[in-house]
């Protein structure tokens, strides 16, 4: 709260360099820079697993795919965390956080995070 007061010169002097700045608060605060949260969320294709989650869990849900994404865009890791718990089953995302474990060095649990999200 006490730095509120700094967030409109900050912005002007990183101004066209905003993914400098918000890697060094990220850093700094040992946060998530969310500019990278939604670069990693746009390489998932939700569709895809969403769908093969359903044919496993619940086959008659697979044509209403395409319906409950758009009910629930922007929100897809809460959505496949809520049904992972609906169905008593394995989220259906950990199948992408698996594949991108392989290729990242993984310091702290906030990379962790960012590797699933």
């Amino acid at each position: 709260p006490r730095d509120l007061s700094e967030v409109d010169n900050l912005l002007e002097k990183y101004k066209g360099k905003e993914d400098e700045l918000f890697s060094k608060l990220a850093s700094n605060f040992h946060a998530i820079n969310p500019l990278k949260i939604r670069t990693i969320e746009q390489q998932v294709d939700y569709r895809q697993a969403l769908t093969a989650f359903f044919e496993e869990n619940d086959h008659s849900k697979v044509d209403e795919v395409d319906a409950i994404l758009a009910k629930t865009a922007g929100k897809e890791a809460i959505l496949f965390s809520v049904l992972a718990e609906k169905y008593q089953a394995t989220n259906g995302l950990d199948a992408n956080l698996k594949a991108r474990l392989a290729d990242q060095a993984c310091n702290d649990y906030i990379s962790l995070l960012q590797l699933y999200l």
